[in-house]
């Protein structure tokens, strides 16, 4: 049934041509393009509890630095490493049904992004990292430093798609590509 709309509006398009008023084909191209990643990012949490809420953020404190200090003495640049969502929350008491909840304590969390260049080294940074303080894993992705080049590339070969697509279309509506 597609195939059939996209056919009549062809046919419309070329009809339109030929009382003299101007007709239009639009097309889109499609283009991908592939690469192997020389890059990860890591997100890393410290989160601790305390029964107020300068003790637990004392704590989540401490815990960063010593992630930042133990990354840094990896060789991980400072611009590749990240604070960031830094959060305190209550810690409820609701087990007693007799009486309203109560505040038992709180938790702080830092969340830190790490950027690593050297994908050999990842397995070990990662170890190293969660066994010195970072006690919350949110994720590792893979990607490219400079993605630039190959999204121009996938640009370029879109443009390519787009040209072939519009002659195909208009040979086939019997005009001439403009």
């Amino acid at each position: 049934m597609r195939a059939l709309a996209v056919l009549l509006m062809l046919v419309w398009g070329s009809g339109a041509l030929a009382q003299g008023e101007p007709g239009r084909i639009t097309v889109a191209g499609e283009a991908q393009v592939a690469a192997t990643p020389d890059m990860a990012r890591i997100s890393v949490g410290v989160v601790n509890e305390g029964s107020t809420a300068a003790d637990a953020l004392d704590a989540t404190s401490v815990g960063t630095g010593e992630v930042l200090t133990l990354l840094s003495e990896m060789g991980i640049e400072p611009a590749d490493m990240q604070t960031g969502r830094v959060s305190l929350n209550p810690i409820w008491d609701n087990r007693r049904n007799d009486a309203p909840p109560q505040i038992v304590g709180y938790r702080a969390e830092t969340t830190i992004d790490i950027r690593v260049l050297s994908l050999p080294d990842l397995g070990v940074i990662l170890d190293d990292v969660v066994s010195g303080g970072a006690n919350q894993f949110f994720g590792l992705s893979f990607g490219l430093q400079d993605p630039r080049p190959l999204e121009n590339a996938a640009r370029v070969a879109a443009v390519a798609d787009a040209r072939a697509r519009a002659a195909l279309y208009a040979q086939a509506a019997g005009v001439e590509l403009g």
